[in-house]
């Protein structure tokens, strides 16, 4: 499955709801975490169907993490239509990205 990465708010706004469940990896490029949750996240995402899934690097997209209370990269935000259900922090194995 394809990740959309996203430039702002408006636009992570824009894609809730299109999908049941979304998964939004909150990331700094450039950070050896960050690089290393992104890299397990893409690996993970290419045997997955049905879910929308999505990265915004803080960089770029400067108005999303504030506005979920993110002060770490890497977290991974999980969505149920548009409301934000679990958090998870950290760079974990795609094993693990998969099981969620």
């Amino acid at each position: 499955m394809k990740i959309t990465h996203l430039n702002s708010l408006k636009e992570l706004t824009d894609f809730l709801g299109q999908a049941e469940k979304s998964y939004l990896l909150i990331y700094k490029k450039g950070s050896e975490q960050s690089d290393c949750a992104f890299s397990m996240y893409k690996e993970a995402s290419e045997n997955i169907d049905g879910i929308q899934l999505l990265a915004a690097d803080v960089n770029i997209a400067k108005d999303i993490h504030p506005h979920y209370h993110i002060s770490s990269a890497p977290t991974m935000l999980e969505f149920e239509g548009i409301h934000p259900g679990n958090t998870i922090k950290g760079c974990h194995d795609s094993s693990y990205f998969k099981a969620i």
